[in-house]
């Protein structure tokens, strides 16, 4: 009985060998069954490989979003920052508009003031006109020694005096003046004060201005 048994066994593990030689054909299909499979195996492998590559570059592109995303929001700090400094800067500068306006509206005055000062004096010093002579024979006049010197004293330039104040310029103080009828340049008012062209002016210093 047992010997039976072990027989069978080995002729059932003998049998898909005896049927491989007996059918050539169920040969074949095994063959191409095995080669089926591992074509299978490759593709799959191959399809494994490129889902692999393509998680890598997600991963890679999602890096780089959140890199963009970190910068973007760098940028906008910046650009808040750079807002808030313009704002404080033009701040700045309408200020000192509004400071050299002032500035300029205080030297106008000043300078009309001493305009009209100077025209005021002007007129108040002028000789009166000379009494006309009486008719009768004047007396003969002395005549002057021949080596007497006939000379007249010089007569001073005519101009205003200006004390510098804080904020002016030359180029300010000229055109304070021309706007008063006083054609005057920067470079007339160096020239009579024998300023440089690269002498700056400093408050309290006094200057001659010269009527044109």
């Amino acid at each position: 009985m047992k010997w039976s048994f072990l027989a069978l066994a080995g002729l059932l593990a003998l049998s898909p060998l005896l049927s491989a030689q007996v059918d050539p054909g169920a040969a074949q299909d095994a063959e191409a069954e095995r080669k089926r499979l591992l074509r299978a195996a490759d593709e799959t492998a191959a399809l494994q490989a490129a889902a692999d590559s393509q998680t890598a570059q997600l991963t890679s592109l999602k890096q780089q979003v959140d890199d963009l995303r970190a910068a973007l929001q760098a940028a906008q700090g910046d650009l808040a920052s750079l807002k808030g400094d313009n704002a404080s800067l033009r701040e700045t500068v309408q200020k000192m508009e509004a400071a050299r306006a002032e500035e300029r509206k205080v030297l106008l005055a000043e300078v009309g003031k001493i305009v009209a000062d100077s025209s005021s004096k002007k007129d108040a010093d002028a000789p009166a006109p000379a009494p006309k002579p009486a008719k009768k024979k004047a007396a003969k006049a002395a005549t002057p020694a021949a080596d007497a010197p006939a000379s007249a004293p010089d007569k001073p330039e005519e101009g205003y005096d200006y004390v510098v104040s804080k904020g002016d310029t030359l180029h300010a103080i000229a055109a304070a003046y021309q706007d008063h009828g006083v054609k005057v340049t920067v470079a007339d008012i160096r020239a009579t004060n024998h300023l440089s062209r690269t002498e700056s002016i400093h408050v309290g210093q006094k200057l001659f201005i010269p009527k044109k």
